[in-house]
């Protein structure tokens, strides 16, 4: 029985650890690719953040 018990735990930590390295990938890919479009703005278009979250922040708390 003990041994059953213990295939269980590691199964489930098994499935636990992979879905949190799934999170964490994404995790990172959103991160590198909302870095890559403030890089874009600031040095293609010449925006700076400061104004993005100035008007990013005016949109939310517009209400």
């Amino acid at each position: 029985m003990s041994i059953v018990v213990i295939l269980g735990a590691i199964v489930i930590a098994f499935i636990v650890f992979t879905i949190l390295i799934n999170i964490i990938k994404m995790t990172v890919k959103t991160a590198f690719f909302i870095a890559l479009a403030i890089f874009i703005m600031q040095f293609v278009l010449n925006i700076r953040i400061g104004e993005v979250f100035q008007n990013l922040l005016k949109m939310i708390f517009k209400f």
